[in-house]
Parts: structure tokens; sequence; C-alpha cells
């Protein structure tokens, strides 16, 4: 790095608001993973510590309540409760919560964070192949994750 910075001021100065404005701006993309984690701190299924990585689930229910589990498969096996009325599941690319009826998702991949068979969850089909070709793994939509005999039979904690 010495030889990126002798004698030039201004490329000091650049790489400096380079920097800051990078930490800045990751720490703020990083926020609502982070305090969704940090609200749930374990599976409300498995009791799994929840972390920046897991790719969450959430539940709301009549009563006004939530609950965050720490992977699809734990969310989507609570999917069967009458108290459910709605569902949120995290793009695991953006890290961003969308509707669980609308994502696709990977059951069986490689890459996982709380329970087995690995699921991980996807704001689009195309997204879920992808990464099912490094992976591995089965792309399912929402109705035919909910009807899989996986998380319902084999789902492990």
């Amino acid at each position: 790095m010495k030889l990126f910075f002798r004698g030039n001021a201004k490329m000091k100065l650049s790489y400096i608001k380079l920097m800051a404005s990078f930490l800045i701006s990751t720490s703020l993309f990083m926020a609502p993973t982070i305090s969704l984690a940090e609200k749930a701190e374990i599976c409300g299924l498995c009791g799994t510590e929840i972390t920046a990585g897991s790719n969450l689930f959430e539940l709301q229910f009549k009563d006004g309540s939530t609950q965050t589990y720490g992977c699809p498969a734990c969310g989507l096996t609570m999917m069967k409760s009458p108290e459910v009325i709605s569902a949120k599941t995290m793009d695991f690319l953006s890290r961003k919560m969308l509707d669980a009826k609308k994502a696709y998702y990977l059951k069986d991949t490689d890459v996982g964070y709380c329970c087995e068979p690995h699921w991980l969850s996807f704001d689009s089909k195309e997204n879920a192949e992808k990464f099912a070709k490094g992976f591995g793994g089965e792309v399912l939509s929402y109705q035919q994750a909910i009807q899989a005999k996986s998380f319902h039979e084999e789902h492990t904690h």
C-alpha cells in the first residue's frame, strides 16, 4: 500500500473518502438483517442460533405476534398452523424479506445454516436455479415446498 499512497495527497483523500462511504453503505445495508437476527436470537422451532448468515423466515399470527425462524424449513413446517396470517422469507442473495408465497425454495442444497436437509429461499426461480447449479438442490415453488415430503419427514434439528 505504500506505493499507492506515495506522494499523492489527493489520492490519499480520495481513497479515505471511498473507504468511508463503502463502510457506511455496507453497515446500512446490513442493518435490517442484523436487527432481524437480534430480534429473534434463536429459531422459533429448532432453537438454533440465528446469525447474520441465517436465511430467515418470519410468520405473523392472528393475535398480532410474530415469530422468526432460522431457515425456510423451520418456517414452512410451521405454515400448517391455522393461526398463521402471513409469512415472509429472506432472499438468500439480496438479504431482503419478501412474501413467502412469491419465493422459490431450494431444497436439499449443500449450503445451509440451520437444519438438514438445508433449505434456502430466493426471490426468483432463475436465481434459485443458478444457485442450484453450483450447490445442488431441487428448486420448488411455494406450493411445491409446502407439499414436499422432505421437511415433514426428514427435517432434523
